[in-house]
């Protein structure tokens, strides 16, 4: 008797697939009542949008390692799957996100593209995807995002931006624009500069980690406390020199108050 478990879960790793066929055919032989497909490690370029459409139940699928994969460049979307809720395609050749790329995953809660060479993405990339929660940009080459990139997802919690190595605030303006966004992750990226309104449309950011950025200064004549005010965690960045403090070239952790009026306390270590 067939395990109902195994049913559920394709591993269809390492099988050197590398054109629609091939995968159309492979496909032909798992269960119409998978969860989880794992295509990750083959040499695909591209699917069909509606290659998974007959797994009504698939919530999981992981594209990793596809080293020639990418989004379609006329900005049709990628895939179309009414029950997706976790994509993984991670280390592929993804360069763009765009308006369309995504917009037929309705139900996505958790996205990882990390270790592409993503260098755009446009405006209204994630506007469709509602129910998002987690967004895994690490590792790519962005030097520049929307700062409305989260706007209409009531459901984010946390983005990582981490190790894009050239990604730093423009000037005088928001970096990201979010009431209900938890944790912001930009550790590695190209800061070097804080303005007073650089963090201050994330108005429900509990945790922001910062590590390996050059902080040469914080903007006069803003202090480093009114740039993090609505803060609730910086987590152990490098600050080479501030306008208003002497604890130059240490670790610093700081945890500020939950009110906006409230100074925060500062926590230095030696760690490296």
């Amino acid at each position: 008797m067939d395990d109902p478990q195994y049913e559920r879960y394709a591993d269809l790793c390492y099988l050197n697939l590398t054109h629609f066929n091939q995968l159309s055919k492979v496909l032909e032989t798992i269960s119409p009542n998978v969860l989880f497909i794992n295509l990750g490690w083959n040499e695909l370029v591209n699917i069909e949008s509606t290659t998974f459409s007959m797994y009504s139940d698939l919530e999981k699928l992981v594209m990793s390692s596809n080293a020639h994969f990418e989004f379609p460049a006329d900005g049709s979307p990628m895939l179309s799957s009414s029950s997706l809720t976790d994509f993984v395609c991670a280390q592929c050749a993804i360069v763009k996100i765009y308006n369309r790329s995504l917009r037929e995953l309705p139900l996505l809660e958790y996205l990882e593209l990390s270790k592409n060479s993503i260098s755009q993405i446009e405006k209204h990339a994630f506007r469709k995807n509602r129910c998002l929660i987690f967004l895994d940009l690490s590792g790519n080459m962005l030097r520049w995002i929307p700062s409305t990139l989260l706007t209409g997802l009531p459901e984010m919690k946390t983005i990582d931006l981490s190790s894009n190595r050239e990604l730093a605030p423009v000037r005088y303006k928001p970096f990201l624009i979010s009431n209900v966004l938890e944790k912001l992750k930009c550790n590695d990226c190209g800061f070097t500069t804080i303005y007073e309104n650089t963090f201050a449309k994330l108005t429900n950011l509990k945790e922001i980690y910062l590590r390996g950025n050059q902080f040469f200064m914080v903007q006069e004549p803003v202090s480093l406390w009114r740039a993090i005010n609505l803060l609730l965690q910086i987590s152990k960045f490098r600050l080479r020199s501030t306008v208003d403090t002497q604890l130059s070239e240490n670790d610093l952790e700081i945890i500020s108050g939950r009110k906006s009026n409230e100074k925060p306390t500062i926590v230095t270590t030696n760690q490296p």
